[in-house]
């Protein structure tokens, strides 16, 4: 079932602030990713536990990419936006990639990203943190 506009707008004007900061840079994320050249073709996909951000195929290198987007309010050297990606998240990350291949009959090539968000800029973008998963 869509939403409307109208509830988009209800929904997001309860959300804490944090989820809201989170929402904008997937959506700045989407944006930057389609600018590159990528067909952007899920977003928020729930993997039994797990969940990725966006999913898209990028044409230029002819693979899947399961794109991770991390957004701080502000970025410091005490604590690089990176590193918000452990190895208990790539594991995660890994595995509803697997996952995601086998429900929607993909085996072609993958990799998994990070796109690092501020403020609606990318920071940074991480190519390539796994693509072993096929």
């Amino acid at each position: 079932m869509s939403r409307t506009i109208q509830q988009d707008a209800h929904y997001t004007l309860h959300m804490p602030a944090h989820l809201l900061t989170g929402l904008r840079g997937e959506e700045a994320a989407t944006q930057y990713l389609r600018g590159l050249g990528y067909d952007i073709r899920e977003r928020n996909v729930r993997c039994r536990r797990d969940v990725m951000d966006i999913v898209a195929y990028d044409r230029k290198h002819r693979m899947m990419v399961f794109a991770e987007v991390k957004t701080r309010s502000t970025v410091t050297a005490n604590y690089p936006i990176h590193t918000a990606v452990d190895r208990r998240k790539r594991k995660c990350l890994l595995r509803a990639a697997r996952f995601w291949c086998l429900k929607h009959q993909y085996y072609g090539s993958g990799r998994i990203d990070v796109v690092c968000m501020s403020e609606g800029n990318v920071i940074e973008h991480l190519m390539d943190l796994g693509s072993d998963f096929l």
